[in-house]
Formats: C-alpha cells, sequence, structure tokens
C-alpha cells in the first residue's frame, strides 16, 4: 500500500490511473498506478473529487468502475463503496469548471 503524506483534504486531485486492477505488482515496478490505487489515494486524502487520467493505449475501452472489482470486492462494505461517488474519468483536453462539481 502506497503512504500519502501530502494533500489531505484537496478539492480536486487529478491522479493517473495507468493501469488496470490486477496489475498492482507490475504498477509499481513501473512507477504506476492501478485505477483502484488511484480511488483509494483520493479517499484517503479526502479528496472531494478524484480525477483519473493517463490510461494505457493498450486497453480499447475505458474500464468501468464496476469491472474493476472481482467479485470478493463487488461484496465489500458500503465505506468502500463511497470511494467511488466522487470519481471522474477524464479525456485529453477535458476542461472541468469547479463550479460544475456537484
Amino acid at each position: 500500500m502506497m503512504h500519502v503524506v501530502e494533500g489531505q483534504n484537496v478539492n480536486v486531485l487529478i491522479h493517473e490511473s495507468k493501469l488496470e486492477t490486477g496489475l498492482e505488482v507490475y504498477a509499481s515496478q513501473m512507477r504506476h498506478c492501478t485505477m483502484a490505487q488511484a480511488i483509494d489515494v483520493g479517499y484517503r486524502i479526502n479528496a472531494k473529487y478524484t480525477i483519473l487520467w493517463h490510461f494505457s493505449r493498450r486497453y480499447a475501452k475505458v474500464l468501468f468502475l464496476s469491472e474493476t472489482k472481482n467479485d470478493d470486492e463487488r461484496q465489500q462494505d458500503e465505506k468502500q463503496e463511497q470511494q467511488y461517488n466522487n470519481v471522474s474519468i477524464s479525456y485529453d483536453l477535458l476542461r472541468i469548471h469547479l463550479s460544475d462539481l456537484p
């Protein structure tokens, strides 16, 4: 697990999520994060919103967050599910006005 020191209680966290969940060891070796790791960082620093970016081109589509979970993870408690409530996925040239965030 990554140790997060900086960024507590930020409004917006923009975090790379190069690899899919299940490739945590490879992500660590390549100094990248999986989608689940990036979301976890946002949750642990209490980010109001987490925006994921920098996806690997190897994926033909953007994974839905539910696809990044295995059956056991889908059965975890409500606290973990709340991690996904404030997550967005970015794309090239995306513009977000902070006033438009819910």
